[in-house]
């Protein structure tokens, strides 16, 4: 038992018979529930994380997330033995729970928070990029880098070496080494050599169909066009640079934030511009892009072998997606213009913690 059932067991036994003697109809058999949910390092909240009572209601009708300070409460849960699930995805934990009626249960203290992913074991796959690195993101959360998938615990493998161009060829091209993992971040500046193989691409498919999570940020955007063509449609690279304020449209976004809007910086020009999505792709972010130029190489970011890049078109872009997600057969897939270093403002920290903690 853990300790924190052992915890809600001995409250029931306290206040069991006072609880009763309130229940006089439907309201006095329910309680509230409320705690905190943290980050695997255990000292940093963990921003926009769904949780909810398990039942058989879809969407989850007892749920909330969590805020900046990782606080959640969900009111109306029938009294007794429950189940609470924190998260959705790969990291996702299941706790026991045991609801006093009339009662603020806090099944997870601020001292004694719920890790997320505590529990379970996830592997993550990150191909290294000359402009973004989420595994500064991952390492700063409190997940281990990992020399292999076989590693003992959760925790992340490089394909590459920080800051220079990554090749994930050698997981899409293996399916029982693609198998070991749970969630794949392909960083801005990733090798997209993979993304024209047709095997490979097809294994990313698979692997995503049959209930994985893919992340994309910026110039990794080929692995989405080859991918899932239908799901984004690029239109072009824009060469504006600075920090633009953000529409946030997703609700655990705007829970983590605590508002919807969020200041986005583009730190680099020639970054990825979406165009439009189709209606079972979600827009998680969009903001107003005031200026579009194609252009026909990246090799002025500094990369030496940046990949020639042509724009299909010259336009104005103003409002546009820039975090969009949609969902493959079982898995998820996420992708931002935007990238996640060189990120001044605490609002992409939040934003970036939230979508890690969805995968």
């Amino acid at each position: 038992m853990s300790r924190r059932v052992a915890g809600l067991l001995v409250l029931v036994s306290v206040f069991g018979v006072i609880a009763l003697a309130g229940c006089g109809g439907g309201g006095g058999e329910k309680g509230t529930v409320a705690g905190y949910v943290y980050a695997p390092n255990g000292t940093d909240p963990a921003p926009g994380v769904l949780v909810f009572i398990v039942t058989k209601a879809e969407p989850p009708a007892l749920s909330d997330y969590t805020d900046q300070d990782g606080y959640f409460e969900i009111g109306d849960v029938p009294a007794g033995a429950q189940d609470l699930q924190v998260g959705e995805g790969a990291l996702a934990v299941t706790v026991e729970i045991d609801v006093v009626a009339g009662e603020t249960n806090v099944v997870a203290p601020e001292d004694d928070p719920i890790k997320i992913g505590e529990g379970v074991v996830v592997k993550m796959a990150v191909g290294t990029g000359y402009w973004d690195s989420i595994e500064t993101i991952l390492g700063n959360l409190g997940f281990a880098e990992l020399a292999s998938p076989d590693d003992a615990g959760s925790g992340y493998v490089l394909y590459g070496t920080p800051g220079d161009s990554g090749d994930i060829s050698p997981v899409l091209s293996d399916t029982t080494l693609r198998d070991k993992y749970d969630i794949m971040f392909l960083n801005c500046g990733t090798d997209e050599t993979a993304a024209y193989d047709e095997t490979d691409i097809q294994n990313l498919r698979d692997w995503v169909s049959a209930g994985h999570s893919l992340y994309v940020s910026d110039l990794a955007d080929d692995f989405i066009q080859q991918g899932w063509p239908e799901a984004v449609t690029y239109g072009g690279y824009d060469t504006d640079t600075g920090t633009v304020e953000a529409d946030v449209l997703d609700p655990a976004l705007q829970a983590a934030l605590g508002e919807n809007k969020a200041d986005i910086t583009f730190d680099l020009g020639g970054w990825s511009l979406i165009e439009s999505v189709p209606s079972e792709t979600e827009t998680l972010m969009r903001a107003n892009v005031p200026a579009f130029l194609s252009i026909t190489g990246l090799a002025s970011r500094g990369a030496p072998h940046a990949s020639p890049k042509a724009a299909n078109r010259q336009t104005p872009a103003g409002m546009r997606p820039i975090l969009v997600r949609f969902h493959p057969g079982q898995g998820t897939v996420n992708y931002t213009s935007f990238h996640n270093e060189a990120q001044p403002q605490a609002d992409i920290n939040i934003i970036l913690s939230s979508l890690v903690f969805g995968l």
